[in-house]
């Protein structure tokens, strides 16, 4: 009997790859598959830049007092480089020039109005400088890559906005059994709640994939035969039937997937519970038969 190893490398096998790709938003982007690298337009960070709040100086200063002429904040041009004797105050991330030194500003004191002292030397470890995270045409996401907040958030610094990604599965869910009835419902004598489709359905989430469609449709053969041809008319990637997956009197699962051309591909997995496993594929379609019981 099949393993449940073997089954998944069937799958697989079974499966297109690479997949279609489409492109996304970011606020979309979340356990998606990035189908293409991420890589830099430019250096990373596109200029030396401070990494502190407190004094630009020449980069030779020495420690002494020194003259307070102006203040240099994020999102300006790089600030002329004072003159010897001098210094800007500089906020964390603003743009440097060349020769730039940096004084953190618990390394000072005040020493008069318009004047402070430095207490050490400029500290060149204080400015991250152009290209020192990255160089332009770097790759810092490879692909394939499942895009979590951290990846979604690297695309966006890069500027990439519409990330090509592997399309959602679309999938189809049908669940048979005549005394299924709705989970709001009070079942009759007989009945029972069906929990099946609300299984599939978070499953379904929790992967990313597009539930077209999900329908209860009894045991009647003739029904679920029409569900299934209606289904497939959706063009869906992967079908999936919940029960009637088994050899009982109304398991017409793999019969009427043999009808509708599909070939079959497994009945049973060496598992319990779980052994009625139904793996077939007609076209681009890959279907599944599993058993009723959601435990299985």
């Amino acid at each position: 009997m099949t393993t449940v190893n073997q089954v998944f490398a069937q799958i697989d096998s079974l499966i297109p790859q690479p997949g279609e790709t489409e492109a996304i938003s970011l606020t979309q982007a979340m356990h998606r598959v990035l189908r293409e690298p991420a890589m830099t337009s430019e250096d990373q960070p596109p200029f030396d830049r401070s990494s502190i709040d407190g004094y630009l100086v020449r980069a030779d200063e020495p420690a002494k007092k020194v003259r307070l002429i102006s203040t240099h904040s994020p999102g300006q041009s790089a600030p002329p480089l004072p003159p010897a004797g001098s210094t800007i105050r500089i906020l964390t991330g603003s743009a440097l020039p060349k020769h730039a030194g940096l004084i953190m500003q618990e390394d000072t004191r005040p020493a008069g109005p318009d004047f402070i002292e430095l207490l050490k030397k400029p500290d060149p470890t204080l400015i991250r400088m152009q290209g020192s995270h990255s160089k332009k045409g770097s790759i810092l996401l490879p692909a394939p890559s499942l895009l979590q907040p951290g990846s979604i958030t690297l695309l966006a610094s890069l500027g990439i906005t519409q990330p090509k990604v592997s399309r959602l599965p679309r999938v189809v869910h049908l669940v048979t059994g005549e005394e299924l009835v709705d989970p709001n419902q009070n079942p009759a004598h007989g009945q029972i709640r069906d929990c099946n489709s609300i299984l599939i359905r978070t499953l379904l989430t929790s992967f990313s994939a597009t539930l077209v469609t999900q329908q209860r449709v009894g045991d009647d053969r003739k029904l679920f035969r029409q569900a299934c041809r209606l289904s497939l008319a959706t063009q869906p990637d992967i079908l999936l039937l919940s029960g009637a997956s088994s050899v009982g009197d109304h398991d017409h699962a793999g019969s009427v997937l043999e009808e509708l051309g599909f070939t079959i591909h497994l009945r049973q997995v060496s598992v319990r519970p779980g052994k009625p496993l139904i793996l077939a594929k007609k076209d681009r379609t890959v279907a599944f038969g599993l058993p009723g019981n959601p435990l299985s």
